[in-house]
């Protein structure tokens, strides 16, 4: 297992073969501002907080030619449309949007509607015979119960991790997540026996995991 400080566009520079990408990166700036993560990381000299179309695209690139297997990324749903978008351009076979479901979300203190209860999988796989022949997967997840872990922004809990390591990698396989946050994709490839290669822009998420 590595865990680097810093952004993943140096950091993981010499990174140049996983078997797959399972990662929670910022979401749009629209989700992000109402979370009130954009500004604080931008605040404190972080680089990003949220992701934006040419964002996504970057990233696709500079990874497509370095994972050879499935694509597993969390985002919302307007950052879905750029997520998809640059991994078919990319090549890659793109599924309908995943969801993840949270229970007991937090409600909009502001009184002007309803929660969010889901958060959305842009998922992807090359199109070559051995992934197109993986198995059937699920279209949904839970959040579940996880007591090691909060609900706090940049957190999924370990259970839902697990449960996305073993439906997209095999045993021994080495799993990137650029964007790690409190360590849960880690933790998860970890107790599944899997290797894992992360990397955290933000010192106070990056000593918590």
């Amino acid at each position: 297992m590595t865990l680097r400080l810093g952004d993943w566009r140096t950091v993981l520079a010499d990174v140049d073969r996983v078997d797959a990408i399972i990662t929670d990166p910022p979401y749009s700036p629209r989700v992000a501002a109402g979370y009130r993560t954009d500004a604080d990381l931008r605040r404190r000299g972080l680089g990003y907080g949220s992701v934006d179309e040419a964002h996504c695209v970057d990233f696709v690139e500079s990874w497509r030619g370095r994972n050879r297997g499935w694509w597993v990324v969390f985002c919302d749903h307007v950052a879905y449309q750029w997520w998809s978008g640059a991994l078919g351009a990319a090549g890659l076979y793109v599924f309908a949007p995943v969801v993840w479901v949270r229970f007991c979300p937090t409600p909009r203190f502001g009184g002007d509607g309803p929660a969010s209860v889901v958060d959305y999988l842009a998922i992807a796989r090359p199109r070559s015979k051995p992934y197109s022949v993986w198995g059937s997967l699920p279209g949904i997840y839970y959040a579940g119960h996880d007591p090691q872990k909060g609900m706090r922004v940049g957190q999924k809990p370990v259970t839902t991790m697990q449960a996305l390591v073993r439906d997209y990698t095999r045993p021994g396989d080495l799993i990137v997540d650029p964007h790690a946050g409190s360590g849960s994709t880690i933790i998860a490839a970890l107790s599944e026996g899997r290797r894992c290669v992360a990397a955290e822009i933000d010192p106070a998420m990056y000593a918590a995991a």
